[in-house]
Formats: structure tokens, C-alpha cells, sequence
């Protein structure tokens, strides 16, 4: 395998709100990574699921999950990019579920760190997670497409504000 240097870059979270299957969404995407390069070091990527449990009628989380949400988040993100092996990719709540996504350095710390956590029961919701090889970064151009097509609204509006 070549040798990269790399630099991880400051997270710079994005919010973008869709539309998918009739149900609103909210993602957060780190924009950061939308140039990122070399992706072929962070070739692997992690999806978890998370079933959230109290939810608007709209299908997104209440404020209470958000707060519960987030902290478990946070404890996930210190461990996961911990030295340096993953990358925060998105965040993306929708229809009753939350999908967190990074790329990844070593798989194998990142999956022996969440099956460590399932094992012990340390966890405040029910989740699933895939780790999977994909080092052109199929599976990450749909959050970046989402950055894509909200720049592309921002300049429309701008255009039409300039008229």
C-alpha cells in the first residue's frame, strides 16, 4: 500500500433538511469532507442504526431523544476518532431512525469497540452498525450529494437576490 500523508481536517458540520418518502429528514454533514483527500486511507465505512424512541409525529426526535441522542453521539465520536482512525461523515435522522456514518482507518478498533459496547449492554438505544470496504467512497455520496444539492440552492437564491 502507498504511503499518504494525511490531514484531518476541522470538522465543519452542516444542517440540511429533505424530503424522503413523505417524511422530513435532518442531516448534519461535515462539509469538510466533501474535497477530503486520500480517501483511499479512511477506505472503510462505518453506518450505524439507531431506533430512536420518542419522536414528533413527524417521525424525527423530540427534544428529550435529541439531548439523548447527542450524548451518546458525543461518547461515540471521542471513541471512534480516537487517534486519528475515523472521520465524522453525517448525521441523519429520518422516519424514526438516525443513521451516524464515519470513514475508517482500522476497522477492526472500530468494531471491536461496538461490539464491546453491544456485549456490555452500554448503550442508552438499540442500534445495528456495518463496517464495510469501500475505498472509492460509493457509500458516502449521498450525505455529500446533500451538501451538493443545498450549495446549489444557496447560489440560486443568491442569483435571484442579485437580480
Amino acid at each position: 500500500m502507498p504511503e499518504y500523508k494525511v490531514i484531518i481536517p476541522e470538522e465543519t458540520p452542516t444542517l440540511i433538511e429533505f424530503t424522503q418518502d413523505g417524511y422530513p429528514g435532518v442531516a448534519i454533514v461535515n462539509a469538510a469532507m466533501k474535497g477530503f483527500e486520500p480517501k483511499p486511507v479512511f477506505a472503510w465505512n462505518l453506518s450505524m442504526i439507531i431506533c430512536y424512541k420518542n419522536h414528533t409525529d413527524k417521525r424525527l426526535p423530540n427534544q428529550d431523544e435529541i439531548k439523548l441522542l447527542q450524548n451518546f453521539e458525543e461518547s461515540l465520536h471521542e471513541s471512534l476518532s480516537k487517534d486519528g482512525n475515523a472521520l465524522f461523515l453525517a448525521s441523519i435522522s429520518h422516519d424514526g431512525y438516525r443513521e451516524l456514518i464515519w470513514r475508517v482507518y482500522r476497522p477492526e478498533i472500530a468494531n471491536d469497540y461496538l461490539l464491546d459496547m453491544i456485549e456490555a449492554g452500554n448503550h442508552p438505544r438499540e442500534f445495528d452498525f456495518t463496517i464495510e470496504h469501500d475505498p472509492t467512497w460509493v457509500q458516502a455520496q449521498w450525505p455529500i450529494q446533500l451538501l451538493d444539492e443545498q450549495s446549489g440552492a444557496e447560489q440560486a437564491w443568491q442569483a435571484h437576490l442579485d437580480e
